[in-house]
């Protein structure tokens, strides 16, 4: 199957050092919370994000090991999101 220009598009629009930073800043707002230092609404972008990973495994799911477990993963925990 044929890479499309906008999963091309796709792969270019971030790198790990992003991941790496949001998924730190994301650690760092559950500890904010829990120490009632800043109040953040943890579960609506965490459901973001396992919502942002299924949609990106629908679109890049070509260069995934096709065991069927990435797919349904993601796509359970974005409905269990909703």
């Amino acid at each position: 199957m044929g890479r499309t220009r906008l999963s091309r598009l796709l792969e270019k629009a971030g790198d790990p050092r992003d991941m790496r930073l949001f998924l730190v800043w994301g650690v760092l707002c559950i500890v904010l919370t829990v120490m009632h230092t800043f109040a953040v609404a943890n579960g609506a972008h965490f459901g973001g994000l396992l919502f942002g990973l299924a949609v990106g495994n629908l679109f890049f799911s070509h260069a995934v090991n096709r065991s069927g477990f990435p797919h349904s993963f993601c796509c359970s925990a974005s409905a269990c999101s909703l």
